[in-house]
């Protein structure tokens, strides 16, 4: 059901060990009633944030798509806003880095843990809607695009 249950004081913590038990039916019944529902995905997307510290590094040539927004904690820099909504268009890596001065890794860290949360997903060059050209490149072009994604948004 892609679905977890967790407390509502629930704090982000390293995991050291991991204990597996196997629940019956009341137990999982009282589970589901004591605790608060949360989508798996979006729920995994802010833990492997802010525990996360080495990813692998992609190719910076590759487009990306977001399937689904995540959706963010308070301690997700406002950087990532800005590559989600460029990501929702398709883009790659080095486009985003270099129009919106927005660290690589920062981007890297971003599409490693959309790809496990499944939040995202590789396209083709040709499907991608988001590309800066030179010419086109001005502060009026980037704030009009990020004014109309405000306002898609509602924020």
């Amino acid at each position: 059901m892609h679905e977890i249950w967790i407390q509502d004081d629930f704090k982000f913590q390293p995991i050291h060990s991991l204990n597996i038990e196997a629940l019956n039916f009341d137990q999982v019944v009282n589970l589901r009633q004591q605790k608060k529902r949360h989508d798996l995905s979006l729920w995994l997307w802010n833990y492997l944030w802010s525990n996360l510290q080495n990813v692998s590094k992609f190719d910076h040539s590759s487009y990306y798509k977001l399937k689904y927004w995540p959706q963010y904690s308070k301690n997700v820099p406002k950087e990532t806003l800005k590559i989600s909504s460029c990501f929702q268009h398709g883009a790659n890596i080095s486009t985003i880095s270099k129009n919106l001065n927005i660290n690589p890794e920062l981007i890297n860290k971003f599409i490693y843990i959309a790809l496990a949360c499944d939040l995202i997903q590789e396209i083709p060059a040709h499907e991608a809607k988001l590309k800066f050209n030179n010419e086109d490149n001005t502060p009026s072009t980037l704030r009009s695009f990020f004014s109309k994604m405000r306002k898609k948004l509602g924020i």
